[in-house]
């Protein structure tokens, strides 16, 4: 037993340092695990399926107040994407929560999705065809 430790420890003292790229050609600076950006479309279904499974997604309508006032899902939060604060108001939301993202169609809330990004949010879902999509599939909406 005391020969295979000697031999493990001789093995591992000619393994190279980090991971696996020789001294010389690492960078000076210091290099930290990427975010894991999760982005997905998800149809209608495969939405309300999420919303089930995790509860605490924070629904983000970014129709607007008149659009949304003629049904939304429930417990969306509103933020109308024609605001002129819009971009303000999307840098106030929480960078470590987890988002779905609809529109009337997909469009307002794709480019939603690009902005929510650029500032740090990890964790985007995107609901493809929007809230027409979601009625069309027979879900809820509230008004």
């Amino acid at each position: 037993m005391k020969r295979l430790r000697l031999f493990l420890c001789a093995c591992a003292s000619f393994l190279p340092l980090g991971h696996g790229v020789a001294a010389d050609s690492v960078s000076p600076i210091s290099v930290q695990a990427p975010l894991t950006v999760e982005k997905r479309n998800l149809n209608a279904d495969q939405a309300a399926a999420l919303l089930k499974e995790k509860p605490k997604v924070t629904i983000l309508d970014v129709r607007t107040p008149e659009e949304y006032a003629t049904g939304h899902l429930e417990k969306a939060l509103n933020i109308n994407y024609y605001d002129k604060d819009f971009q303000k108001k999307a840098a106030r939301l929480d960078q470590k929560k987890a988002y779905l993202i609809y529109c009337a169609s997909g469009n307002r809330s794709s480019k939603t999705r690009q902005i929510l990004n650029q500032i740090g949010v990890v964790n985007l879902y995107h609901l493809d065809g929007g809230i027409k999509a979601w009625q069309k599939a027979t879900l809820p909406i509230v008004k």
